[in-house]
C-alpha cells in the first residue's frame, strides 16, 4: 500500500497534505487521485472518483470533516465516520438539531466558523463510551466545532456514497441502522430536493497530465504487488455519471 511519496515509488506520487492543511479540497482531492483509488487498502470510502481521476469534491469535505473531528484511534473513528454519515445523509437533520441546541443553550447559542481561519477539535472520548455513540452526539461535536450547516448539506452526497459501500460490504451489523437513514433520506429528499451546494467546494477536481503520469506510474506499482484497482472495486463512478444515486443501496 503506497500511502505517501517514497523511495519505493521512485520518487512519484505526493505526501500527505499537513494537519493544518486538513479541508484544504483540491489538495486532498489530489493526494487521493494518487494513493486513494477505488479498489486500493487505503481508499478513502464514500470519496467519489471517476476512471479518469476526477474527484468529487463534495464527497472530499465529508470525508475530511469525519477524519478531522473523530476520534483518533481506529474504533472510535469508525463508529463516529459511520454515525456522521448516517448524519450526512438525513438532510435537515443537522438543521433541526443545531435549532434544538440553541434552545436548550440559550447562552451559547450555536455559531458557525467563517473566514479564511478555522480550528477543529478532535473528539477524545473514552474507548468504552464509544459503544453508545449515537448520531446526536456526533452532531454536538460538530456544534462544538462550529460546523455550519451549509458545510453538512454540502457533505450529503460523501454520507450517500459511505453507506451505499457499507451496503454492498460486509457491514450487516448496522444495516438497521442504515435502513433507518435510507427511509428519512427519501422522504426528504421527495419534499425538498438534493440540498444545496457551496459554489466554491463544487464541481469536480481534474488532474493535469503530470498528474495522470505519476498516477499510472504509482498503478504500476501497485499492481505489482496485486492490487488491480481499476478491476477490485466496484466504487468506480462512470466518466460523466450521476453522482447522487436515489437509494442509498443503489
Amino acid at each position: 500500500m503506497l500511502g505517501s511519496k517514497s523511495t519505493k515509488t521512485g520518487g512519484a506520487g505526493l505526501n500527505m497534505p499537513h494537519p493544518s492543511n486538513v479541508l484544504d479540497i483540491n489538495w486532498w482531492a489530489q493526494y487521493f487521485s494518487h494513493h486513494g483509488q477505488p479498489g486500493l487498502p487505503n481508499y478513502p470510502q464514500g470519496v467519489i472518483m471517476d476512471y479518469v481521476f476526477h474527484v468529487f469534491h463534495p464527497s472530499v469535505l465529508g470525508c475530511l470533516i469525519t477524519k478531522a473531528l473523530g476520534p483518533p484511534e481506529a474504533t472510535g473513528q469508525q463508529a463516529f465516520q459511520r454515525l456522521a454519515t448516517c448524519l450526512f445523509a438525513q438532510p435537515g437533520l443537522y438543521a433541526k438539531i443545531v435549532s434544538r441546541w440553541d434552545g436548550e443553550h440559550p447562552t451559547t447559542p450555536f455559531i458557525p466558523q467563517a473566514g479564511d481561519t478555522i480550528t477543529l477539535t478532535q473528539m477524545t472520548p473514552p474507548p468504552r463510551s464509544m459503544a453508545n455513540l449515537t448520531i446526536e452526539d456526533v452532531a454536538h461535536v460538530l456544534i462544538t466545532n462550529s460546523i455550519p450547516v451549509s458545510w453538512v448539506d454540502h457533505a450529503y452526497v460523501y454520507g450517500l456514497h459511505y453507506l451505499n459501500q457499507c451496503y454492498t460490504g460486509d457491514d450487516t451489523k448496522y444495516l438497521g441502522l442504515y435502513n433507518d437513514t435510507d427511509n428519512k433520506c427519501l422522504v426528504h429528499i421527495t419534499l425538498h430536493g438534493i440540498p444545496p451546494l457551496l459554489p466554491d467546494w463544487d464541481n469536480w477536481w481534474a488532474p493535469l497530465d503530470s498528474d495522470i503520469t505519476q498516477i499510472y506510474m504509482l498503478m504500476a506499482i501497485e499492481e505489482g504487488e496485486g492490487n488491480y484497482c481499476l478491476n477490485n472495486s466496484d466504487y468506480w463512478l462512470l466518466l460523466g455519471g450521476e453522482p447522487y444515486p436515489l437509494y442509498i443501496w443503489q
